[in-house]
Formats: C-alpha cells, structure tokens, sequence
C-alpha cells in the first residue's frame, strides 16, 4: 500500500498549486493530498472516477520527482497548425468585412472563418481557429453602438482646449464642468445573486429624478456642485455663479459639451459680463473627452445602482452626501487626471 507523507511546506505548496492549476494536473496534486490524509488509492479512485493503478502511478511520480512528476510529459504528434501564414489570413479577415469578400453576413464568425479558410486550401478545424483569434488577442464580446456624426469644427475646438490647458497661468482655474441626473428608478449592475434565486430590484411607485451640477479643476481637483430640479439654462448660470464666487481671482477656463442649457443666449450674455469667464466647448457629439464623465460613472455605481429610494427627499440626501464627500484627490483620482 503506497502512502504519500508530505511536509507542512509540501501540503502548502500544493494546495497553493492546486487552485492555480487546471484539469488533469489539478486532480493529480489531490491525489497526493488526500493520500497525505490517509486514504488509499482505491478509495482515491472512487472519488475521482480513475482506476486504482493510475493513481498509484501518479503518487509514485510525485514521490521520485516531486511537483514536476505531475505534469504530463511532452508528446510527440503532428505540429499544431495554427502557422504565421493563418495567423495572417485571420487577422487580415477581421480587418474587411465578410460581404467585401463576397459573403452574405455582415460580422465574422469562426465557422464563416474556417470556410473561408478552406477556400484558400487551409483545411483547418474550429478549435484552431479560436486558438489563432486568441493568439491574435482577440475576444467574442458585445459591441457598442457609436455615432458616425462627427464635428467637421472638431480639430478646432480640442486645439482651443490644448492651448488654454498648456499656456493656463498661475492663479487661473480650468474647470471639466457638467450634469447628471440621479432618477428614483434604479441603475442596474451586476451583483452577487444567489443561485436559483432571481434577484429583483423594486421599482419606485413614481419616477423623479435630481440633477446633480459639477466642476473639477483639471489641475488641483477644486471640486464644486449644486443640486438642481431640472437641467436648464437658468440653472446652468445659477451654478456658473456659484463657480465665479468660489475663484475670486485668476481668469476662469470652463471645458463643457454642447447641451441646450450651455449654449442658449442667457448663457451668452451671462458671460458677456464675466470677462473672467470663457467656456471652452467640446467637439459636438464628444462629451465622453470630458474628465468629469468617469466622476458620474463612478458616482452612479455607488449611489443609486442597484437600490430603489422609497422618495425623492431619500434620493437628493444620498446624492448630496456622496458629493459632500468627493475631495480633490479623489476627484483627480475618479476622474483620470491624478497622472
């Protein structure tokens, strides 16, 4: 009877090993450990469903070449087929699209790729494929919809935001400056559910929503908000005041996208003004390049998704606490800019 008696440094080193490792190798480094526990290699078989022999192999191999005795040895066999030359075929492939070639479908897939490749004389398999999509770093996911709209002023306007970010002078402020609205229906995420159990968030009876003002100063993380009923110019102007009085000096730079309530004429005479003030607009349709954008995302996830508010008091007291609580390294730090 072959009975495997490890060391307390060997048992940690292995079951260390044994959630790192995969598939065959994994059972292998359990049959040493439950042979440490006392059970025989019958008894070891049973629950792994070998015969008793093979276990009996691998306990030997463990004992006369420790860890390295559990891997399998190399094999000799037909070389993989998966060469540079398919490596370019697939990857230049998924640089044309499949109707450009002559197929009716508009996205590749690995069945289309293998019948393509077989076209060319590459009779290769689908695990080959997959391997070769791998090795080229690609992955099968979801992908977004983006708008082709495109701002023909756009170069324009970004080279505006670089020179004021590059020659800004001592003393002057460089606001991101934006909104979000916080509704009583919760933003869903992915959570812990039990399995077997559907997990369900309650609705709210009614739907209201808080918009929430922001600014952070690109440099030093200044952070600003108000909280307001509705997105609107009168508002907008409220919370560039409220800008202007927290910057008594130094010229004021505002980096903001191209939304109704930043562009309507109020705003323009609002600054006519404010001399000290000048909005610095984002190319339309790229109000993602705005660093404030993360600061939201990250507020949404830890605020209102996922929970149901039972009113809009609940709601604008935990939106205004979380604000309250945002601090200029941590503004830096949600939004990108603590480089």
């Amino acid at each position: 009877m072959i009975h495997v008696r490890l060391t307390e440094e060997q048992r940690q080193d292995l079951q260390l090993l044994a959630r790192q490792e995969v598939g065959r190798v994994s059972e292998r480094i359990h049959f040493v450990l439950l042979s440490d526990q006392g059970q025989s290699p019958p008894e070891i078989a049973n629950l792994f469903g070998y015969s008793a022999a093979s276990v009996r192999t691998w306990l030997k191999r463990y004992q006369a070449q420790g860890i390295e005795g559990l891997y399998d040895q190399p094999r000799s066999g037909r070389p993989r087929k998966a060469n540079d030359a398919i490596k370019n075929n697939v990857d230049t492939c998924l640089g044309t699209h499949p109707n450009a070639l002559g197929y009716l479908a508009t996205f590749w897939t690995v069945t289309l790729l293998v019948t393509h490749l077989a076209s060319q004389g590459w009779q290769v398999s689908c695990s080959t494929v997959r391997r070769v999509l791998h090795t080229l770093d690609y992955r099968w996911r979801r992908p977004r919809l983006a708008a082709l709209r495109r701002d023909p002023e756009g170069s324009v306007k970004m080279a505006a935001i670089g020179h004021a970010v590059w020659n800004v002078q001592p003393g002057d402020h460089t606001f991101g400056v934006d909104e979000s609205e916080f509704k009583l229906l919760p933003v869903l995420r992915a959570m812990w559910c039990k399995v077997a159990q559907a997990c369900r968030i309650p609705t709210p009876e009614y739907n209201a929503s808080v918009w929430a003002f922001g600014a952070v100063d690109i440099f030093t993380g200044q952070w600003l908000y108000g909280l307001y009923d509705r997105q609107t110019a009168v508002n907008f102007v409220a919370f560039l005041e409220k800008i202007w009085t927290a910057c008594p000096t130094g010229h004021i730079w505002v980096i903001i996208d191209h939304a109704p309530a930043h562009t309507a004429k109020l705003v323009a005479a609002w600054l006519e003004a404010h001399s000290r003030m000048t909005i610095l607009y984002l190319p339309k349709y790229a109000s993602h390049l705005n660093p404030i954008e993360r600061i939201w995302g990250v507020m949404k996830d830890k605020v209102v998704a996922n929970y149901c508010y039972p009113t809009l008091a609940a709601l604008r007291q935990a939106v205004q606490r979380y604000l309250d609580s945002i601090t200029p390294t941590a503004a830096l730090q949600m939004a990108g800019l603590n480089v």
